[in-house]
């Protein structure tokens, strides 16, 4: 395009403009012509001739190390993000025309020579339970914290058994040069190194140890607190590396893969079902013995009342008998006493007596 029609161009822009105001570039914005829109967390890269040229980010409280700016700060790398300086406010970072910071554009240039970048950025989320790839032809990335799902195989655990380990890491740009520009797919690097560290410290746990609601090793800290720890000591690498930050790291409950899985599993499940057997055997030779021993305190019980009923006849027996010299039978609970003495006993006695078995 010559100059003249490009000259053309902005004028007519800034002619629009200037007579149907500032939102007379409302569609233009939306298209990242001449001027764009950023919505906070966000952040886009201005290409020039399809060469980097510019970043610009809206992050409340934070603001690019912009080289040759006049707060650039030498001793931080470069477009790295830092939190504005105490005292100071976002306003004092934005070189924006007041009139772009009032109706929140930021600007790209001339149409053909400078334009927004657009790349295709692919992740993976979790919704509903279920983990879904995602993939986007997009203009902008991210400046504040996402959450990335990140499901990892043939993970052995120090007994031996592959796992499938699913976890989500936050991680944050905080510099955006060093990841969009000069890394390549800083994304994939990224991933492989925390795979890698998560690889090293399952290794170190048995699979009991991992699905464990504790640190078996004797720390107090639960075991999805230990694997975030391990997986954030990354951070401060990653930062040099990629450019990114590993703020946090949640780990889901690991689960056993492969043909072997069943059968290790069983191998562990094994003590503790034979445990359990030999405690029910207990519980039951406990219980036998208790009901043996109801039964014999029982059966005592029985056996002294019928003593005592037996010895009682014998008294009786031998009062009634000493009392009767006639000779007369006596009757006890309305049954003949077996092997008694018979002895004479009184006419009206004799049948007192018989009155009284007939009532007992």
């Amino acid at each position: 395009m010559s100059l003249l029609t490009t000259t053309m161009i902005a004028g007519g822009v800034a002619l629009g403009a200037y007579f149907g105001g500032p939102f007379a570039l409302v569609p233009l914005a939306n298209n990242d012509t001449f001027v764009t829109y950023i919505s906070p967390g966000d952040g886009k890269m201005i290409l020039k001739g399809g060469e980097f040229h510019d970043f610009f980010i809206s992050l409340p409280g934070s603001h690019l190390n912009r080289p040759g700016a006049s707060y650039y700060e030498k001793k931080e790398r470069p477009w790295e993000i830092l939190p504005n300086a105490p005292g100071t406010i976002d306003d004092d970072y934005d070189e924006r025309p007041a009139w772009m910071k009032t109706f929140g554009y930021f600007p790209v240039g001339i149409p053909f020579q400078r334009s927004v970048n657009e790349e295709v950025f692919e992740w993976k989320e979790e919704s509903g339970g279920q983990i879904i790839p995602r993939r986007e032809l997009t203009r902008k990335f991210k400046v504040n914290a996402f959450p990335y799902v990140i499901v990892q195989t043939e993970v052995i655990s120090r007994d031996g058994l592959p796992l499938r380990l699913t976890y989500i890491v936050g991680l944050r740009i905080i510099n955006p040069h060093k990841a969009l520009i000069e890394t390549e797919d800083w994304l994939v690097q990224l991933e492989a190194a925390i795979q890698q560290a998560v690889r090293n410290w399952a290794a170190g746990f048995k699979f009991m140890e991992l699905i464990s609601q504790t640190d078996a090793r004797g720390s107090k800290a639960r075991m999805k607190e230990n694997f975030e720890l391990e997986v954030c000591k990354l951070s401060n690498e990653m930062r040099i590396r990629f450019g990114v930050a590993v703020e946090t790291a949640d780990l889901k409950a690991p689960m056993p893969e492969g043909p072997k899985a069943q059968a290790h599993l069983d191998s562990i499940a094994a003590p503790f079902a034979a445990k359990q057997a030999a405690e029910v055997k207990v519980i039951d030779a406990t219980a036998q013995a208790a009901a043996e021993e109801a039964v014999g305190m029982v059966k005592a019980k029985v056996d002294k009342a019928l003593a005592e009923a037996a010895v009682a006849g014998e008294v009786a027996r031998y009062k009634a008998a000493e009392e009767n010299k006639e000779g007369a039978s006596v009757v006890i609970a309305g049954e003949a006493l077996k092997g008694a003495t018979v002895f004479a006993m009184p006419a009206g006695v004799s049948k007192l007596v018989d009155k009284l078995g007939e009532k007992l």
